[in-house]
């Protein structure tokens, strides 16, 4: 087990303190139930190997609160988009964002309502605000000083949607944060949405591509599984806050 500061939590939730408790398969459980307990940190994650149910129950009996499981998915950028949706791809169009669609995609995550799956936006202590902020303030830091890329994605001539994508220099593309912009609902957007965020890889010759998704939102693990991803990793992801 390893404790990771994120001071960067604390203006982003509001809180005094907060850290992250990265545990793996030769934790102790009771040695890192116990050191867990005396932890004083005001907000707490806790990330946890899929096949350490053991650490988990000690946690869960400690106060935290199960969030999510987060899954990384990844595929080479070769994708072949199912045929049920090859009909309708001519609808959508991608392209990289200009200063002003850059700002729409800023007021949509400021808005609140694009990640009403996030464990922030479901957790009773903070909610729909905070996570928006919580995005927002990540967003800006990723586009502005660490080379994101955002994109968007159109459904005829309404910006239906957007991505940020970000390249290492392994040649790994990795989403970032995707979400609708508009209130219209577009059928197979999630599948569409994915399909160009591969072809956008694949043009830039990366040699792999991954998304971070969670649980509490199976209609992106579904739409990246029908594009051929696969899971990569899994991890159970507990809370605690105190005060």
């Amino acid at each position: 087990m390893w404790i990771q500061e994120t001071p960067w939590e604390q203006k982003n939730l509001g809180v005094a303190s907060s850290a992250v408790f990265h545990f793996d398969g030769n934790d102790d459980p009771a040695a890192v139930t116990e050191t867990v307990k005396n932890q004083d940190y005001i907000y707490q994650e806790a990330v946890i190997p899929m096949n350490r149910i053991d650490i988990v129950n000690g946690l869960l009996a400690g106060g935290f609160r199960f969030a999510e499981v987060a899954i990384a998915q990844s595929m080479k950028p070769v994708c072949e988009l199912p045929e049920a949706y090859q009909r309708h791809l001519h609808e959508f169009t991608f392209h990289p964002a200009d200063e002003n669609e850059i700002k729409q995609i800023y007021d949509a995550v400021d808005g609140g309502s694009v990640f009403q799956t996030d464990k922030i936006s479901l957790n009773p202590r903070f909610g729909p605000a905070v996570a928006a902020r919580r995005y927002g303030n990540w967003i800006r830091e990723e586009i502005a000083n660490r080379g994101a890329r955002p994109y968007i994605i159109s459904y005829g001539d309404e910006a239906a949607g957007f991505s940020v994508m970000k390249t290492d220099d392994k040649g790994t593309v990795t989403g970032l944060l995707s979400g609708l912009m508009s209130t219209s609902r577009f059928p197979g957007f999630g599948v569409y949405l994915g399909y160009y965020m591969i072809e956008v890889a694949k043009a830039n010759k990366a040699k792999r591509i991954v998304a971070h998704v969670s649980s509490n939102n199976p209609s992106v693990i579904k739409a990246n599984q029908l594009l051929g991803y696969q899971i990569e990793n899994m991890n159970y992801l507990l809370t605690r806050f105190l005060g």
